[in-house]
């Protein structure tokens, strides 16, 4: 016997085991009232809000652990809309970040921008010193992971992941070298005897 199926929408068992929704009226009605789920500038609301609320948010400690707030007009009810027509009024595109012109001011209108990543990291507070030993690896700040990185024409480039440190700073290395690129190597032959030195970063691949 068939498990039983269930409207999304109402709730309503449905007796058409392939559809999802028990009618076109409640497949309108669900995508209604979730479509702000399927919008990129919802995303960017939600995520400046757990930033500054939610504990178990990665970027906490950067923002709500220092007192950082959304303002009031952008909260409650009426949160998202009016900082969707802000957003729309004030360039708003889906490739710019949101930036605060005062690093240490809270999320409102008279403090908030939409800008390059460049024009956003200049603007950044200086962050904490790179503590790992190795040029380009640092400590990811949500997956306490290492990952490497260089600088190319003020970009930077990720040059891979790992649990350990040393493969991490492997995989930089070889890829300064793979792109015969002049950023600066460290130097890890006393590693030569116990680490396979030719481990690079391989991108995952998309799927089409």
């Amino acid at each position: 016997m068939k498990e039983k199926k269930y409207c999304k929408n109402c709730g309503k068992e449905i007796i058409n085991y392939c559809k999802v929704y028990c009618s076109q009226k409640c497949y309108f009605d669900y995508k209604h009232k979730n479509q702000y789920s399927y919008n990129n500038l919802y995303r960017r609301y939600m995520d400046m809000k757990g930033r500054c609320y939610r504990k178990s948010n990665c970027n906490y400690k950067h923002y709500g652990a220092r007192g950082i707030k959304v303002c009031d007009e952008w909260l409650g009810k009426d949160g998202y809309k009016n900082f969707e027509k802000w957003s729309l009024e004030n360039g708003y595109k889906k490739e710019l970040s949101l930036d605060k012109i005062d690093n240490n001011g809270n999320y409102s209108p008279d403090n908030c921008r939409w800008t390059t990543k460049r024009i956003q990291n200049i603007n950044k507070r200086p962050g904490t010193p790179n503590t790992s030993g190795f040029v380009g690896v640092r400590v990811h700040n949500c997956k306490n992971r290492y990952y490497g990185s260089v600088k190319i024409n003020d970009k930077a480039h990720y040059t891979g992941m790992s649990d350990d440190i040393i493969i991490a700073a492997i995989m930089r290395n070889n890829y300064i070298i793979d792109n015969h690129l002049d950023n600066e190597l460290n130097d890890l032959s006393k590693y030569a005897d116990k680490y396979d030195m030719e481990v690079r970063y391989v991108p995952k691949r998309k799927n089409i």
